[in-house]
């Protein structure tokens, strides 16, 4: 666990129980809490320089959205499942699908001038070995054409699957070739998309997604229920 989320003491800027809840959230979400790790209060309070007591109340709000469970060893970081993949990814490849064909017929030339530097940013950071970097650089890919979709709902819809898709983006992006896989499809993405090719925009997006998703069940098929 080396990442700033848990390594810095906690300032009172806000409610502690609000500043643990959000640091152990980023933690799990970014993989630095990867799933199984047991969260044991004690320990935490330490690290953050606080009491227990908004430890243990961060710990139930994570448990009531199913991002930490009870083990035989205590609270635990949630286990990734074939279910919960299988219905996230589906759920974002129709719905981006659907993002990507609007943008292709609404994007602005802001945006998409910004798609080819978005692109550079990823080739540097696949050069340094950056994955945090190139998470960085996926996330705001998919959300310039998600913006230039110029469709409220669609992007409120896809807001409430934020937090799964960022978990599961975290431990996708870092598997063996997938940076270089992510690179290729977002270049033909974008290519379609600057052209206007609203079909072929819709349908490279939809199977980037689920290509995703078979990469990472078969990575994980036997870890995961």
């Amino acid at each position: 666990m080396s990442s700033s989320a848990l390594d810095s003491p906690i300032e009172e800027r806000r409610p502690l129980r609000e500043e643990v809840y959000a640091r152990l959230k980023q933690a799990i979400i970014e993989g630095q809490l990867p799933p199984g790790a047991h969260l044991i209060e004690t320990k935490l309070a330490e690290r953050f320089g606080v009491s227990r007591v908004p430890v243990r109340e961060a710990i139930r709000s994570l448990e009531r959205e199913s991002l930490v469970s009870p083990s035989a060893k205590g609270m635990v970081v949630s286990s990734f499942t074939r279910t919960s993949i299988n219905e996230v990814y589906t759920v974002r490849a129709a719905l981006e699908a659907l993002g990507c064909r609007l943008a292709a017929q609404h994007i602005t030339p802001e945006e998409k001038a910004r798609l080819p530097e978005i692109l550079e940013c990823s080739r540097r950071a696949i050069a340094d070995d950056d994955i945090a970097a190139l998470t960085a650089c996926d996330i705001e890919f998919h959300e310039v054409l998600i913006a230039a979709s110029r469709n409220a709902t669609l992007s409120k819809v896809l807001a409430q699957l934020r937090d799964s898709v960022r978990r599961y983006r975290s431990a996708s992006i870092a598997l063996r070739g997938r940076p270089q896989e992510v690179l290729r499809d977002h270049t033909a993405i974008a290519k379609a998309v600057i052209a206007g090719d609203a079909e072929r925009a819709e349908t490279l997006v939809h199977d980037h997604i689920l290509e995703a998703a078979d990469r990472l069940l078969e990575t994980l098929k036997d870890q995961i229920e």
